[in-house]
């Protein structure tokens, strides 16, 4: 049975969730299929079986869908698709890789933040916020974090911070064992080949 359909639109992107065996993520008019695991058949062993509440592993699959449309609204602002590193994808791939993202931003955010470090994203929104003021200073790296928080779903932009020196300056004092987005730079760059170059499917 096909269930509910609830969209959710953006300006250059949606995101359709099906009560049924499968979630459809998109971008533009490509489709991410993602396979659910369990049934959508009541669970006799759970109190909230039939009183509309989603549990398991449709309650997880639900804030990843509510996370990656909001990453995609968001991020539109500095034409996060036009980064080249993103451009350089077909759109199953990009559907992939904003998942990638997203399921994988918790509380610290480290790998996410690996991962658009991985893609240069800072840099690319320096240099179109600098292309559209011209005679403005540039942008800060406080800016950068407060947006970066904002798109992972973060309440902490100083986690963001401390992820993000960790990486990008091999001298930061920050607390590495507190901030781990390092430990993930070997990850996230073979997670993102394996996308651009197979568009293989990462869970």
């Amino acid at each position: 049975m096909a269930g509910n359909i609830i969209n959710m639109y953006g300006t250059s992107s949606y995101v359709e969730v099906c009560n049924n065996e499968n979630v459809t993520l998109k971008i533009g008019n490509a489709s991410v299929n993602v396979e659910q695991s369990g049934s959508n058949e009541p669970d006799d062993t759970c109190e909230y079986s039939n009183c509309g509440i989603p549990t398991g592993a449709q309650a997880e699959e639900n804030e990843i869908v509510n996370k990656y449309d909001h990453f995609v609204k968001t991020v539109e602002a500095y034409r996060f698709l036009e980064c080249p590193a993103v451009a350089c994808l077909d759109e199953a791939q990009r559907g992939q890789l904003v998942r990638k993202i997203v399921s994988r931003s918790d509380k610290n955010g480290a790998y996410a933040i690996a991962m658009l470090c991985e893609l240069n994203y800072d840099n690319w929104m320096m240099e179109n916020y600098a292309k559209a003021n011209p005679h403005c200073r540039k942008m800060t790296k406080k800016a950068i974090f407060s947006h970066w928080a904002d798109a992972l779903s973060l309440t902490n932009a100083r986690a963001v911070a401390g992820n993000y020196n960790v990486i990008r300056n091999t001298n930061s004092s920050e607390d590495r064992d507190k901030y781990k987005a390092s430990e993930y730079t070997l990850a996230v760059h073979n997670d993102y080949l394996a996308i651009k170059n197979t568009g293989k499917k990462l869970e």
